[in-house]
């Protein structure tokens, strides 16, 4: 009787998947090729399979939270109701507005002085 390998299914998804959780609790230094193994379940030159290097490792992970933060954009921009019936200054993007409320990116807000 012939013995079977070892088959994850789908062992790249696995490994990406496992590295924005691994960024979260530990930071982006614990994104590791033998860590990524170990959450997957699998020996960690099994990942080698997959991704050359870490470089190729982070790259991966880089790539997949950028498109689930995009999604998530997406998602969000279409809870906001059109200009003519939003509420408050033309610009509310918080994180760009200066703590005296005038804001770098919107013309209309920008001050006059120096």
């Amino acid at each position: 009787m012939q013995k079977q390998g070892y088959h994850h299914g789908n062992l790249r998804e696995a490994l990406v998947e496992a590295g924005p959780a691994l960024a979260r609790t530990g930071g982006p230094g614990s994104v590791l090729l033998r860590a990524v193994s170990r959450e997957a379940g699998v020996s960690h030159n099994a990942a080698y399979r997959h991704f050359s290097d870490h470089e190729a490792l982070v790259a991966a992970v880089a790539e997949r939270c950028m498109t689930e933060l995009g999604t998530l954009m997406v998602q969000r921009l279409a809870t906001v109701p059109e200009p003519s019936t939003r509420r408050g200054p033309p610009c509310t993007a918080s994180a760009i507005c200066s703590p005296t409320g005038l804001c770098a990116a919107c013309p209309s807000r920008r001050s006059s002085s120096p």
